[in-house]
């Protein structure tokens, strides 16, 4: 993709390209070899009149990028326990803005989620919901869809086994959670 920022003065100009307002480009071609969601966003093509001092103009310039959804989690397993109350995210980037939709399985989710808009191509949805024994060993998909894919991201709820204390009589040991006490006995 290339960009072009033009402009005439009667003195000589200098041309640069911004991007957050770090230079990322000389000259008044813009070339973006490769173009992704990365890609996305304002940038800025600034004229410079080096021979006037305080002689500086500057255009915006908004780039979209379309294309299929992409979602993804950052924990692809979660330990839970029955009625645990627990939050995830699912980041997504596309163009158009994606449809995003979480399941059980194949069943939607009808608790809150709620959608947060990071920067142009990318949205965060994070969803809180209490976790009931049913859903143990099943799978939470985060699902974005827009008008050209769809993408699925997925998290294993696993039942977080709990360690409960126990003794064995018969060989006078006790053990406990990350604890292993010999018991003395007296005959």
């Amino acid at each position: 993709m290339t960009v072009s920022c033009q402009a005439t003065a009667s003195n000589e100009t200098v041309v640069h390209w911004k991007q957050d307002g770090n230079i990322i480009a000389n000259g008044p071609v813009l070339n973006l070899d490769f173009v992704d969601y990365s890609a996305a966003g304002l940038y800025t093509c600034v004229v410079d009149l080096p021979n006037v001092i305080g002689m500086t103009t500057s255009k915006d310039i908004s780039i979209a990028v379309q294309g299929s959804p992409q979602a993804s989690v950052t924990s692809q397993v979660m330990e839970v326990q029955d009625g645990d109350t627990v939050t995830t995210n699912c980041t997504v980037f596309g163009y158009p803005q994606p449809q995003v939709t979480w399941y059980i399985n194949d069943t939607e989710v009808t608790s809150q989620a709620v959608l947060h808009y990071i920067k142009d191509n990318e949205l965060k949805s994070e969803l809180t919901l209490i976790v009931y024994k049913n859903v143990f060993n099943q799978s939470l998909k985060c699902v974005a869809l827009n008008r050209f894919n769809i993408s699925t991201a997925y998290i294993q709820l696993l039942e977080k086994s709990m360690t409960t204390p126990f003794s064995v009589t018969s060989s006078g040991m006790y053990w406990a959670a990350r604890e292993i006490c010999m018991v003395q006995s007296k005959i």
